[in-house]
């Protein structure tokens, strides 16, 4: 879900969901509707946090919408229209023999790339 052509939400439920996520993970006071994720400190790994803490608390966003519009107005707009905002967590995946975690060698070279 993308947030273009959707009006950020600055005071709903979605919103001080976001609000707090961003502050816990990035370690900072207060966040505000207009404050981008990346602005604020966020990179590939405090991002893959984000999103799956709020899709443990229900909202369904993705990388790629904290990349491209990645205020938490804007992540609140897509959430809500995802329909997800109330839903609560989402259910439990299958396990997948697909879905194997990263080894060792892949989180080092990601780590290897963060640093630059």
């Amino acid at each position: 879900m993308r947030a273009e052509g959707l009006v950020p939400e600055e005071d709903t439920a979605e919103a001080q969901t976001l609000r707090r996520l961003f502050a816990e993970i990035l370690g900072i006071a207060s966040v505000g509707p207009d404050d981008s994720f990346i602005a604020l400190g966020g990179d590939s790994v405090t991002m893959l946090r984000l999103v799956t803490r709020a899709r443990g608390a229900g909202l369904e966003i993705g990388i790629e919408d904290v990349f491209e519009s990645g205020t938490v107005g804007q992540l609140a707009a897509v959430a809500r229209a995802a329909g997800n905002g109330a839903a609560g967590p989402p259910a439990a995946m299958e396990p997948s023999a697909d879905m194997t975690p990263p080894s060792q060698d892949e989180l080092d070279d990601i780590a290897a790339e963060m640093r630059g």
